[in-house]
């Protein structure tokens, strides 16, 4: 290679990146330095440490310089033109990242690409024609800027003036000092920022910096983090792998081949229909009486669960996991052709039972993701347009003579939260214009709140209209969310990047006829979407253990954990969250399908830790333990069957 091709392209490559530079100091760092503080849970940072964040941010971008110069000196000709090019390009992926993750606060992934530009990025991702426009209008900038500077270079290397500056720099930049140099700048940034960083879940100012940094080598970050691990969690594993060993000739749950009736108070000539209804982005805490009056009285009336959990912060993973009455391990990717895939064990039952089972769904990309995971309903699936016109569909379903189980999911609470204009008693709130990928969002966190709350109170009236419309008296009713929405609560706003409680967590009401076993009000016990399909069947006095780590909500009330995943893009999902009345432990699901424990939260540490302080961990460590071995265990039944 060339050492003069790298030299003469060394004007070029500065420019460029002192403009990615300028991009991430006043866009990426802008979070940490100014919006930090406040109800965030994190300290403003000190003035050194912005120093140093601000050199551990330029740092990183000198990685985008060493490409460039390598670029450059492939061919003699157009290597400026390559320059050019790569940088064009990576400062519009930079600007795509940047409007992801200023909502989502996690960075767009192949995965994310692949769901983009093959479902309806309208429906899935809630994006709207004007941010489309936006993103075009910034990206023509950073166009115009790359050719300004590539403009500039040009009119350099042929202004005879300019020659002895340019061979200063060149001198400076010297071949077998340059590269030296910026892999040293890089690794030192890197590294310093790697070793500042808490546990995985952190938020400290330098964890919310790395994470931000699209240059940032997470990799190595993941390698030092295991490295570093807690002594809590390494015992935890190593009495994991002990159980594990100690449970391996155990075999899946053996489903029953028929569902006996047991004695319950189920004594009606027709079965009660069912119909679960999942609220789109459903967040628990702003369920209110202030929001949703009506959802509210239905304590009066309904088991409401004040703390119940999703299977997953993502809608697919969401729903399956309740109508499978398991976590989602047994899921395979809506991308990958199982030769098997093992359906919902209860909505088999239900049709073996007689019942009319079937879905109704406002937006299309439920049809198009997870068709051959729901392949068991015996009524054909009915897409509608906007959520109001599914209550017409509902209802005449549940007028037919025979029982029905109906899936209903409304999706209007989904991000960008739109509303009729006639629900808008929550002032001040964004526009509908409102540009949800700006980089100061959080300083627009009232209004969209409001904007939230308003679509709450639409789907309140929706609520209101279907209950309405339905014979209560003989349907059971099951409203909860398809996962949670976080509303910045820990400084995000939206759903499917982290496994904190406000994406996974949602709110639960079980309205069933009086002669069923239900008790009215609120419950504080933990439950999930495991739980559901199960406390159902216990209703209506059949077999419920169809499932393998689902139980039912009724009689005594045992500790239990809630498993949830965390979306992988369309993939078996690889991050997982045992959530317990102790705490939550936070667990990697590897390749060969066993878990291991990566961090939790600090409730739940201190109960593991083995201090006085920790005295009930054993009691809460037995209870992760067994659950995360059937899971391993219904993993390995589906490898099984797809091998």
């Amino acid at each position: 290679m060339d050492r003069d091709r790298i030299r003469s392209n060394q004007f070029l490559v500065l420019g460029l990146t002192l403009w990615l530079a300028l991009n991430l100091t006043f866009r990426w760092l802008y979070w940490p330095i100014f919006q930090s503080h406040g109800p965030f849970g994190i300290a403003q940072p000190s003035l050194p440490d912005l120093a140093l964040l601000l050199a551990c941010t330029l740092c990183s971008t000198l990685l985008f310089a060493l490409v460039g110069l390598l670029l450059g000196a492939v061919h003699a000709r157009w290597g400026a033109a390559l320059i050019a090019v790569y940088a064009a390009l990576s400062l519009i992926a930079l600007e795509a990242d940047i409007g992801w993750y200023a909502m989502s606060k996690s960075h767009v992934t192949l995965g994310d690409l692949q769901l983009f530009l093959t479902q309806s990025w309208q429906h899935h991702f809630g994006i709207q024609r004007h941010d489309i426009w936006r993103f075009y209008r910034v990206a023509c900038a950073h166009l115009a800027a790359v050719g300004l500077i590539y403009y500039m270079h040009r009119q350099l290397r042929r202004h005879a003036a300019a020659r002895p500056v340019l061979r200063r720099l060149q001198a400076i930049c010297a071949w077998r000092h340059a590269f030296a140099l910026l892999l040293v700048l890089v690794l030192l940034g890197q590294s310093y920022t790697m070793l500042r960083r808490g546990g995985e879940y952190a938020r400290t100012v330098w964890d919310i910096a790395a994470s931000a940094n699209p240059y940032y080598i997470s990799a190595a970050d993941r390698w030092l983090r295991e490295a570093r691990l807690p002594n809590t969690f390494v015992r935890f594993n190593a009495r994991l792998q002990a159980a594990r060993g100690q449970a391996r000739t155990l075999k899946p749950l053996a489903l029953p081949a028929s569902l006996p009736l047991r004695p319950a108070p189920l004594a009606q000539a027709r079965r009660p229909d069912i119909l679960f209804l999942t609220i789109e982005s459903w967040n628990v805490n702003l369920a209110d009486q202030r929001s949703m009056p009506y959802f509210s009285s239905l304590a009066q009336r309904c088991h409401i669960g004040t703390n119940h959990y999703s299977g997953a912060n993502q809608t697919e993973l969401g729903i399956l996991s309740l109508l499978y009455g398991d976590p989602t391990v047994f899921f395979a990717g809506y991308r990958q052709h199982a030769a098997i895939v093992r359906q919902s064990p209860y909505i088999e039952a239900l049709g073996k039972l007689g019942y009319r089972t079937g879905r109704v769904v406002s937006d299309m990309t439920q049809q198009n993701t997870i068709p051959r995971y729901l392949a068991s309903f015996n009524q054909a699936e009915v897409v509608n347009q906007q959520d109001w016109e599914n209550i017409h569909t509902i209802a005449a379903r549940l007028r037919h003579p025979d029982p029905a189980f109906i899936h209903a999911h409304y999706y209007a609470t989904h991000y960008p939260y739109l509303h009729a204009p006639h629900f808008s008693a929550h002032r001040p709130e964004t526009p509908s214009q409102f540009n949800f990928q700006s980089s100061n969002l959080a300083q627009e966190r009232s209004a969209i709140i409001n904007r939230y709350r308003n679509t709450l109170g639409e789907l309140d009236a929706w609520l209101n209209t279907l209950l309405q419309q339905i014979d209560l008296a003989s349907t059971i009713v099951v409203i909860t969310g398809d996962h949670g929405e976080e509303m910045f609560e820990t400084g995000r706003l939206g759903h499917a990047s982290t496994l904190d409680a406000p994406q996974i967590r949602t709110p639960l009401a079980i309205c069933a006829p009086a002669s069923l076993a239900t008790t009215a009000g609120a419950s504080a016990q933990l439950s999930s979407h495991a739980d559901i399909f199960p406390t159902i069947f216990d209703m209506l006095g059949f077999e419920h253990r169809l499932s393998i780590m689902g139980r039912s909500l009724l009689g005594q009330q045992r500790p239990r954990v809630a498993l949830v995943s965390k979306q992988n893009h369309g993939k078996t999902p690889v991050q997982w969250a045992a959530v317990t009345p102790a705490g939550t432990l936070y667990l990697t699901l590897a390749s060969d399908g066993t878990f291991a424990a990566t961090g939790s939260d600090a409730a739940l540490e201190v109960a593991l830790s083995g201090t006085p302080d920790g005295a009930s961990g054993a009691q809460v460590e037995r209870l992760i333990i067994g659950t995360v071995l059937a899971a391993e265990r219904e993993l390995r039944a589906t490898k099984r069957q797809n091998p």
